[in-house]
Formats: C-alpha cells, sequence, structure tokens
C-alpha cells in the first residue's frame, strides 16, 4: 500500500494491470531470492543449538540429538516459502492494478490538518495497547486464541502419550 502512488503514476504512463502484477511479483521474487535462504540457514543453526538442550532436558534419548542436514527439507521449505509468498502478492497485486492514477494522487495527499495527539496520563502502557488490538476484531481473537491452544492441547497429548508407555508392558 505504500507504492500505490508509484503504482498510479504507472498508470498515468499507459501500464497495464497484468504488468504492475508482473512487476509486484518480480519484487516479491528478489526479496524472497534473498529472505528464504538466509531464514533457512538461520533457522538451521538456531536449531542445531536448541534440539541438543532440549533433548538433554528430556532425559531418556540424548543419544538422538544431533540435527541432519537433509537437502531435501530444505528444498521443500524453500519451495512452501515461495508459494507462500506468491500466494501473499495475490491481493496487494490485484489492488494495485485496479488503482486508478487519480486515486493513488488522493490516497497519498491526504488531509493537510494534523489530528490533534490523544493525551493521555498511562502513556501508552503495552498491555493497554495488546487488549484494545485483541478487541479490535474479536473473530479474528478467537481464531488465534482456539488456533494456540489446540496446538497447546496436541503438544501436551502427545508428550502424556509418549511417557505413559511402559516399555516392559509393550514387550
Amino acid at each position: 500500500m505504500k507504492d500505490i502512488r508509484y503504482y498510479g503514476l504507472l498508470k498515468t504512463i499507459g501500464t497495464t494491470g497484468r504488468q504492475i502484477k508482473r512487476i509486484i511479483r518480480r519484487q516479491a521474487l528478489r526479496l524472497s531470492l534473498i529472505g528464504i535462504p538466509v531464514g533457512l540457514l538461520t533457522g538451521f543453526f538456531v536449531g542445531k543449538g536448541l534440539v541438543p538442550v532440549i533433548m538433554k532436558s528430556l532425559g531418556d534419548m540424548v543419544e538422538y540429538s544431533t540435527v541432519p542436514a537433509n537437502p531435501l527439507i530444505f528444498i521443500g521449505a524453500a519451495i512452501f516459502s515461495l508459494v507462500t509468498v506468491f500466494i501473499s502478492t495475490g491481493h496487494p497485486a490485484r489492488m494495485a492494478a485496479r488503482v486508478s492514477p487519480i486515486e493513488a494522487l488522493r490516497y497519498t495527499e491526504g488531509s493537510k490538518a494534523r489530528k490533534k495527539g490523544k493525551h493521555s496520563l498511562s502513556r501508552g502502557r503495552i498491555w493497554r495497547m495488546a487488549l484494545s488490538n485483541l478487541g479490535r476484531s474479536k473473530g479474528k481473537t478467537t481464531i488465534i486464541i482456539a488456533s494456540m491452544s489446540l496446538a497447546i492441547i496436541l503438544l501436551n497429548s502427545v508428550f502424556t502419550i509418549t511417557h505413559s508407555f511402559d516399555m516392559d508392558k509393550y514387550l
């Protein structure tokens, strides 16, 4: 949205919506070609450092504390990230392709008069800002809380099940 004026100017000189979509996708590809390898390497080294610590805290599985550097995992993660990037650029690309030059000019100009700032004694406490953000969209808040709760319940269930097996009885 911050480049909407730029895309409006491109439309003024005759760029089609299809060309603007291609520009946005190419820009996303360039950024992801930089970000994906950095993210994969960072994640690998963070995981390589954390897995032994987590395994030692579990106790029984200390011998399995190495992290394999399987290239298929990296290729799969990179492809998944690229697909995610291209899916997430679809909506902004459509919006930028549909904008007219006049709308783009109006969008960036805004009003010249500045709003008077809100003064409060609480000075923007973090927890108050968090609560106001939670109350802004109750549907999204409910979905996020439900998904986080489900992840915690699943993790707790798997941990309980794996530690409830008695190996002697199982054998």
